[in-house]
């Protein structure tokens, strides 16, 4: 049960559904942003659920939203957890007034250096200065290419391999562009984490929880690939102790398998 009470009162993210701009079709927008176009309001729906499940996965907690679409004109507040749920509430709490600025301290375009073998660091400079300038895709083959290279020269259990492979995952994550590849990428982010006894282990359980935020979307997006992703997703929650996850998946995968095959 979510305490709704502990949600921090922001972000409240604003999901909007409105025809397009030539009368054809419904665009839906997150924050201003364009995320999709198409004709069906269910699909736009699950399809705006599932980014603020992604968020509430990114965040590691539930986050607020406010919706309105041509069904429901009047604004409406919800709740969406990392793992998928959604749940109506009366309206969100007032933010909290503004604060006299404060002079922010420097932040780091990335991770320190040390976390790679000094060879390495100008690569290591490279990925962050790309995920810096916005360049996602480009930061995602950056991270690949130096865990390769750092897997050839240290093997895939050694803290520098695997901290490479964690950084590919999160941005795969933020780029959310294949999530089928990133359910996959992010599983074995976790499982190979597990067994390197890579530290902390809250990155590793949070690499499984992204992934099964993702997984739950794929569920009625994709529910083939689902089905597919799911005993390995399962196995995985299961061994970073996220029993309760790991049945969830289970229980959707056997209802998924019971629905294809009629």
């Amino acid at each position: 049960m979510v305490d709704f009470s502990s949600v921090p009162v922001t972000p409240i993210y604003s999901l909007l559904i409105r025809p397009g701009g030539d009368g054809d079709g419904l665009v839906l927008t997150l924050d201003g942003d364009e995320l999709a176009t198409g004709s069906s309001l269910a699909e736009l729906r699950a399809a705006g659920r599932a980014r603020l499940t992604v968020l509430a996965a990114l965040a590691g907690r539930p986050v607020r939203a406010r919706a309105v679409d041509p069904e429901s004109p009047a604004p409406w507040s919800v709740v969406v957890t990392p793992a998928g749920g959604i749940f109506d509430v009366p309206a969100h709490p007032a933010p909290p007034p503004p604060q006299p600025p404060v002079r922010p301290a420097p932040v780091p375009t990335g991770p320190p250096p040390s976390l790679v073998p000094e060879i390495h660091r100008p690569a290591w400079a490279a990925l962050w200065a790309a995920h810096a300038a916005g360049d996602l895709a480009k930061a995602e083959t950056l991270a690949h290419r130096l865990e390769l290279a750092l897997e050839a020269d240290h093997g895939p259990r050694h803290p520098y391999t695997i901290t490479l492979l964690t950084t590919r995952a999160w941005i795969a994550l933020c780029r959310d562009t294949d999530p089928v590849a990133t359910v996959e990428l992010l599983t074995t982010t976790a499982a190979r984490r597990h067994a390197a006894h890579a530290l902390p282990d809250a990155d590793t359980r949070r690499a499984a929880r992204n992934a099964h935020a993702l997984w739950a979307g794929l569920v009625r997006s994709r529910p083939e690939a689902a089905a597919t992703l799911a005993a390995p997703l399962a196995d995985v929650l299961a061994m970073v102790g996220e029993e309760g996850l790991a049945t969830h998946v289970r229980m959707r995968a056997a209802v998924l398998a019971d629905s294809m095959v009629r």
